[in-house]
């Protein structure tokens, strides 16, 4: 963790738990929102950021290994309140890069969380096969009627051009 003092724009050096509780406004779900500076990411704002010692630093990082401990090695900070501005610890979780990424709401977790394919044919065991290029699951039964389909386009193809 950065060494605990966080350089202000007067000279005067203070200590990072005064800074990130000046820069805390409690809403009513118990989050501790970052009203200090924060990233950008596509014009949306993403986390708070705090500099300590010259270095730009993400505030629910600095909050957790000041107030939980350390970050293992492999792991990242995750949210479970879902409200990436808070830093609020107890709101803070270690997990894999992985279980981050599906406990979120992006294009990964939406996928995985699915239980059918788009005709309504269920990903079961028997059902589902993974493309071992892109990962992706493809339904077997979709595969099917759509390699039946092409195969009756080149007969009727075929029988068309003789």
């Amino acid at each position: 963790m950065p060494r605990g003092v966080f350089p202000h724009k007067k000279g005067r050096r203070i200590p990072v738990e005064v800074c990130l509780l000046r820069h805390r406004k409690i809403d009513s779900n118990g989050c501790w929102i970052w009203t200090g500076s924060t990233s950008r990411h596509n014009g949306k704002i993403t986390y708070g950021r705090i500099r300590i010692d010259y270095r730009n630093h993400g505030v629910h990082r600095v909050s957790y290994e000041l107030y939980r401990g350390t970050i293992p090695s492999g792991l990242t900070i995750d949210h479970l309140c879902r409200q990436t501005l808070c830093f609020n610890p107890d709101h803070l979780e270690a997990v894999s890069l992985r279980e981050n990424i599906l406990r979120g709401n992006g294009i990964a977790a939406r996928s995985v969380k699915k239980t059918h394919c788009k005709y309504g044919h269920p990903f079961s065991k028997e059902n589902t096969k993974i493309r071992t290029s892109t990962t992706h699951r493809l339904c077997i039964e979709c595969e099917r009627n759509f390699k039946r389909a092409y195969r009756e386009r080149l007969l009727r193809a075929r029988t068309l051009a003789s």
